[in-house]
Order: structure tokens, then C-alpha cells, then sequence
């Protein structure tokens, strides 16, 4: 047998470092993730946004109001109304309500552009302990 068709048939044989458990589990996570946010309805749901302000900042937190907005996710995008309003918009709720510091809360979007194929690749870094946990 000649040396190249030996090395040929090693190189073919040899399957490279094995994952580790815990990254063969992330990895299952992470394409059973994938394959729940592929069959996420849309849905309608009404979010109430608690706003606050206070003038230093050693004093506490002062309710300043209530917002109540009507969200919907439709097609992988989180979209907002006035409650009884026919018509959503895609602005932010920051946008509708403007007045304060405000986030985006559309899990099933964000979730959806992490978990896809051109996602950042996740790796198992180890357990690590915080206080007692």
C-alpha cells in the first residue's frame, strides 16, 4: 500500500477533537431554539410601561406615570398602538411615548437574530459560581 493512500485513509478516518458534553447539550439548546422560534405565532398582547424620575441621584425613584400600549409581533417584528387604535406602527414604544429611557422588549425577534445561522457562535465556558449560586 502506497504512503499516500495509507495517509489518505487516516486523514479520512480521523474525526478531529470531539465537542464536549456540555457543548454537544448547547448545541441542541440552541437548534431546539431555533426550530421553536421558526413556528412562534403572531400575537397581540397589552404592555403597561411604569416610568419613573428622580432629580439626584442618592434620592429614590418617583412614579411619574403609567403608559399602556397595545404590541403586537407579527412576522418577527414587534409593532405598537394606542389601546382601541385600528393601526399599529412600527415605531418604538420610546417613539409613541416619548418622555424618558425606554428599551425594546421583542424577545421573539431578538432571540430569533441571535439564535439564526449567521448568529455569533456560542461556546461553553464553563460553570462559575456567583455569591451561592
Amino acid at each position: 500500500m502506497s504512503s499516500w493512500l495509507l495517509l489518505f485513509l487516516l486523514l479520512s478516518a480521523w474525526k478531529g477533537p470531539q465537542p464536549s458534553p456540555e457543548m454537544v447539550r448547547l448545541n441542541q439548546v440552541l437548534e431546539r431554539m431555533g426550530e421553536n422560534l421558526e413556528r412562534q405565532p403572531n400575537y397581540t398582547c397589552l404592555e403597561t410601561i411604569d416610568r419613573s424620575i428622580r432629580q439626584t441621584t442618592k434620592e429614590k425613584l418617583l412614579v411619574r406615570d403609567h403608559i399602556h400600549l397595545q404590541v403586537a409581533f407579527i412576522g418577527f417584528e414587534e409593532v405598537f398602538a394606542w389601546p382601541g387604535s385600528a393601526n399599529f406602527e412600527s415605531r418604538a414604544a420610546i417613539q409613541i411615548a416619548p418622555g424618558g429611557a425606554g428599551g425594546i422588549g421583542s424577545w421573539g425577534g431578538w432571540s430569533r437574530s441571535v439564535l439564526r445561522a449567521s448568529a455569533p457562535a456560542f461556546t461553553y465556558a464553563g460553570e462559575c459560581t456567583d455569591g451561592a449560586r
